[in-house]
């Protein structure tokens, strides 16, 4: 899975790079920061963060059975 983000990562700063017509990572990595654009692997830990809470917080039986192990895993991100 973290060669799948790397590789989104990498496309979308190719993709700023042709926006801006320049090829310095860190010019794009800070025109990123200054749109509030945050990089893609960063946005898939804040939404499966996100999905995990509401999982963990849920009443239904089934996510109460797996409860546990998705604690774990929030954990490690």
């Amino acid at each position: 899975m973290s060669r799948h983000k790397h590789s989104f990562d990498f496309t979308v700063t190719r993709v700023f790079m042709k926006i801006l017509h320049t090829n310095s990572k860190s010019v794009v990595e800070e025109c990123m920061r200054f749109f509030g654009f945050l990089p893609v692997s960063r946005r898939i830990v804040n939404r499966t963060v996100r999905f995990l809470d509401r999982f963990i917080s849920s009443d239904n039986r089934l996510c109460t059975l797996f409860k546990e192990e998705a604690q774990r895993y929030k954990n490690i991100l």
